[in-house]
């Protein structure tokens, strides 16, 4: 197992290279110590997960933060064996849509338009930040922020809308 530096390094994101050459984990952790992390099932999750947390630890310096699936009883036992504490439980909720789906019924004076990056980052990102202040969800610094979203591999602009209020981003 090696670890490597991949994507942005200077900006705190490692993946863990495999004896077989796939590759074994990945880890982010912003500036609030935000932890994401993905773990390939069959490798040795202990051993995976610390080399990606004292990564993040060494480029930190401060508390880590994760959110994980409390059915993974695997993981959440790796995370705490390496003195994490589960803080609160969160709810992971969906819903499978069948069928059409109805058009949205929208507030007089807000109206949907595509996400402009240029335009409404700033905008979306200050109201995520007020969305969440008070809650122990965290929304990373803006300069993390963006390219978190826009350089995601799912991100595609023609699924993201805004929700205009007289040219002011309400949601």
């Amino acid at each position: 197992m090696e670890l490597l530096a991949a994507h942005a390094p200077a900006l705190g994101h490692w993946v863990v290279d495999g004896d077989d050459g796939r590759l074994d984990g990945y880890a982010a952790v912003d500036a609030a110590g935000g932890l994401d992390l993905w773990i390939r099932p069959e490798p040795d999750l202990a051993a995976v997960l610390r080399a990606l947390v004292d990564s993040a630890a060494e480029y930190h310096g401060g508390r880590l933060e994760s959110v994980l699936p409390a059915w993974e009883a695997d993981l959440c036992a790796a995370f705490e064996a390496l003195g994490f504490a589960r803080v609160q439980e969160v709810l992971e909720m969906q819903i499978a849509l069948a069928g059409r789906i109805a058009e949205p019924r929208l507030p007089d004076g807000i109206r949907l338009r595509p996400f402009e990056p240029d335009r409404d980052a700033r905008d979306v990102h200050a109201a995520l930040v007020e969305a969440f202040a008070g809650s122990d969800e965290r929304v990373a610094p803006f300069e993390e922020w963006l390219p978190w979203v826009t350089g995601d591999p799912s991100y595609d602009p023609a699924l993201v809308f805004v929700a205009d209020a007289a040219g002011t981003v309400a949601g």
